[in-house]
């Protein structure tokens, strides 16, 4: 009897390891998306050789804990220079910085020397802000979640050289934008509030932002060849190597070298090497080796990775503590980013530990860094499917990207950012628009996969449909679309009718032009000339814009907007003078009907010029 007890002891014995390992077994070899971690390698193999032939090149990570399952780089550093992608490469991290931005914050608040729910007021000097339009405090958990209510800010954040870069305070101060939501209402997506925070990190802390992640998060990772300084002078490895690297549109073309200085530097100077971002991306999984030299106490990590934002009107998570949720098999939190060379990402999943990270040369990059996570997580909106929809036609209407800048010169850009959404059957809609095809598909009651085709690439987005406010929002990550409105349209509406009034303009110089050469001996009404200096105006306002934008794309100097604004109000003067002098005039005028009719057309595409100038420079959407 008492053998037979022994020997059922050691069968139960042997059953019980046995299928515990086996369960311990599969849930290791298994990702999220169902490859198995021996697998992952050549599957991320075969699909960098299918894509080999718009690749430059491209460092990839797969990790789970602390077991690195697949680490690889493939492709040329510098194509003409005939440099290949390798373990010394260096990559721009772009806005995956500013994950290094919330660590910070959230070291400072374990250490009980900042309060995410405290007003950031109280941590800068005296009447730091001059934009605030309303009276709700902003905290740092705004700030993390990009919603505290500023515009986009276009000046002033890059520096041509590198001695024209500025302190991150003097940054801050000139490139502040006008706060035009109220806090904790509208999601966009914004450097400027990231560089604040990382300037909130240096008041604190008594040191520059540099120096505090390189002793606090660097150090202790021991990610040598990474730098987040904005020349990257205290690292001569990254420097030297980025010097040594080129960067390449998608299509392959030379972008250019060199240094990239960013005035707003927390939200997007880091560079380094694969291995070091995968160092840093393991250290954020909560109990890891890394998290332990990151944070004194696990629970602050766990802390770090809880929801802080949800999309409207539900308890889904959207952001949290800076990094954006997305929802595959599971929930990957994380980041992305793109310099003017360079794109990177960063995505974890806190639950298995499994982690990716891709760093390319090519900007901004979408064959990786949206088609590559699938492999990994599975598929994109797995987790929100469900059975049962809403009914399209809510959601139908004219949306514009609340990323966008509503005051100034800067406010065209709305011109860029508009969804006209229109039924496609009962389950999807679709938007084109200056070649850019946009299909939103649901998935579930008011959740829909937003599919954005540019060329011959796509990238793919959860948003969430929402009226609570009163006015139609598309929830998004980094920006929601809101619906427009009647300012929004006067917007669009003044910009359009000034291209009409331009091509006017052009027209009537080319018609005069052939009166002069080929009818020198014909009549024509000496009112005409005003006519031809008002079409002048408007084609000089024209490529006046033009150029501002582009130099707004290039440079972004605060110095260029007071010529351009002494111009515009100049020529918006001139069709003012026009109309009073064609009133005056109008019944001694020899020039016959279509004549007269050409000046009532000239007068009102010159006032269209003016209302134009009136709404970009004065008027808020």
């Amino acid at each position: 009897m008492k053998r037979k007890s022994v020997f059922i002891g050691v069968i139960l014995l042997f059953f019980s390891l046995f299928f515990s390992t086996a369960d311990r077994i599969h849930a290791v070899e298994t990702l999220p998306s169902g490859i198995s971690d021996e697998e992952i390698g050549s599957v991320i193999d075969d699909y960098i050789s299918e894509n080999q032939n718009t690749t430059a090149a491209v460092s990839i990570a797969v990790f789970r804990g602390e077991n690195v399952l697949y680490s690889n780089n493939h492709g040329m550093s510098n194509i003409e220079e005939n440099i290949p992608a390798t373990e010394d490469t260096v990559y721009e991290w772009g806005s995956v910085s500013k994950l290094l931005v919330w660590v910070s914050v959230v070291q400072l608040v374990e250490e009980d020397q900042l309060d995410l729910e405290v007003d950031i007021s109280n941590y800068l000097p005296e009447d730091f802000f001059a934009e605030l339009d309303y009276k709700q405090s902003i905290t740092l958990t705004h700030l993390m979640n990009h919603d505290a209510g500023f515009e986009e800010s276009i000046f002033e954040n890059t520096a041509e050289t590198e001695a024209d870069l500025l302190t991150l305070k003097e940054a801050l101060l000139v490139t502040e934008p006008d706060q035009v939501y109220e806090p904790g209402q509208v999601t966009a997506y914004l450097n400027w509030t990231t560089a604040l925070a990382g300037y909130i990190v240096e008041v604190v802390s008594g040191q520059p932002f540099y120096e505090y992640v390189q002793e606090n998060i660097f150090d202790p990772l021991d990610m040598t060849r990474t730098s987040i300084h904005p020349t990257y002078s205290d690292n001569s490895f990254v420097r030297e190597t980025l010097l040594e690297q080129e960067g390449y549109t998608p299509d392959l073309e030379p972008i250019g070298d060199g240094l990239y200085f960013l005035n707003l530097y927390p939200a997007g100077s880091t560079a380094g090497t694969l291995e070091d971002l995968t160092t840093f991306a393991q250290a954020l999984i909560p109990n890891s080796l890394g998290s332990a030299k990151l944070f004194s106490d696990s629970i602050t990590a766990e802390k770090l990775l809880e929801p802080t934002d949800f999309y409207s009107g539900t308890n889904i998570s959207k952001n949290n503590h800076g990094f954006w949720s997305h929802e595959y098999e599971v929930q990957a939190l994380g980041h992305g980013g793109n310099t003017n060379m360079y794109s990177s990402y960063l995505l974890i999943d806190p639950i298995s530990k499994v982690g990716l990270v891709i760093m390319t040369n090519q900007g901004p990059e979408l064959v990786y860094n949206y088609n590559l996570p699938p492999l990994i997580f599975g598929q994109l909106g797995a987790m929100a499917e469900e059975s049962g929809t809403s009914d399209n036609e809510d959601v139908v209407g004219n949306y514009y990207s609340a990323r966008i800048t509503r005051n100034g010169i800067g406010k065209m850009e709305v011109l860029t950012n508009l969804f006209f959404y229109q039924p496609v059957n009962e389950m999807n809609l679709s938007s084109g628009y200056l070649g850019m095809d946009v299909q939103l598909r649901q998935i579930a009651p008011n959740t829909f996969i937003m599919s954005q085709m540019l060329g011959d690439q796509s990238a793919s987005f959860l948003a969430r449909y929402s009226d609570d406010s009163g006015r139609k929002k598309l929830d998004m990550p980094m920006s929601d679309l809101l619906e427009m409105n009647v300012d929004a349209y006067l917007s669009v509406g003044v910009t359009l009718l000034f291209f009409v009034a331009f091509f006017w303009s052009v027209g009537l110089i080319i018609y005069n032009l052939f009166r002069f050469i080929f009818l020198r001996n014909s009549r024509q009404d000496p009112f005409n000339n005003y006519q031809i200096i008002v079409a002048f105006a408007i084609i000089a306002q024209f490529f006046n814009v033009i150029w501002v934008i582009n130099r707004m794309l290039s440079e972004a100097s605060l110095a260029l907007m007071g010529p351009h604004v002494i111009f515009s109000i100049m020529m918006a003067v001139i069709p003012i003078i026009y109309a009073i002098h064609t009133l005056r005039s109008w019944s001694g005028m020899s020039a016959g009907k279509w004549g007269k009719r050409s000046y009532i057309v000239t007068l009102v595409m010159g006032l269209c010029m003016t209302l134009f100038v009136i709404v970009l420079e004065m008027y808020y959407i």
